[in-house]
């Protein structure tokens, strides 16, 4: 009876072999968002210092250019590395391919970002409308990951010392 009441209201049971995987999947996941993270802290530090002065053709637009080819690569490489991860445990499928089409969306819009700034150094005219979309599309597949992700999370039952743990060896892995 106690299990029937867990897998209505609290998710399914899972043995200590099947959790372990469902928790290697997520620290797997998190390892390459934290290579993410790092990538796109690099790229809005150097909008902050450069992002008030850029003018078509010069210096700050190149530096704002090449940081945003180098997010954009970075992006690129993450749809491969996240199509390599495995195997994905069934318990995490749904989340798994919402993160992928998060990857996807990153890629196209840095993609696109990266276009903009560069035609802005040779004095071209930066698709602004097209990026801004591409952009509210991945915050939008982000957020339904995010979604799928706290509940695949809860229903694991990760404590917070879990993630926490877990988190910090993601971000020591994910750090070049």
């Amino acid at each position: 009876m106690v299990s029937l009441v867990r897998r209505l209201f609290g998710g399914a049971d899972l043995s200590p072999d099947r959790r372990r995987d469902v928790i290697r999947y997520v620290q797997a996941e998190w390892t390459l968002r934290a290579v993410q993270d790092d990538e796109a802290g690099r790229y809005n530090e150097v909008l902050t210092v450069h992002g008030t002065m850029l003018a078509p053709g010069n210096e700050s637009a190149r530096i704002v250019a090449d940081a945003a080819k180098k997010m954009s690569e970075v992006n690129q490489s993450l749809v491969q590395r996240h199509s390599e991860l495995g195997p994905v445990p069934d318990e995490a499928g749904q989340c798994y391919f919402l993160w992928h089409g998060v990857y996807l969306a990153l890629a196209e819009w840095s993609s696109a970002a990266a276009a903009a700034y560069e035609a802005m150094t040779t004095g071209g005219t930066p698709s602004v409308g097209r990026v801004e979309h591409l952009l509210s599309n991945e915050e939008r597949a982000r957020k339904q990951a995010e979604s799928a992700e706290a509940k695949l999370l809860k229903s694991i039952r990760m404590t917070a010392e879990e993630a926490r743990t877990l988190m910090r060896q993601a971000e020591g892995r994910g750090r070049p």
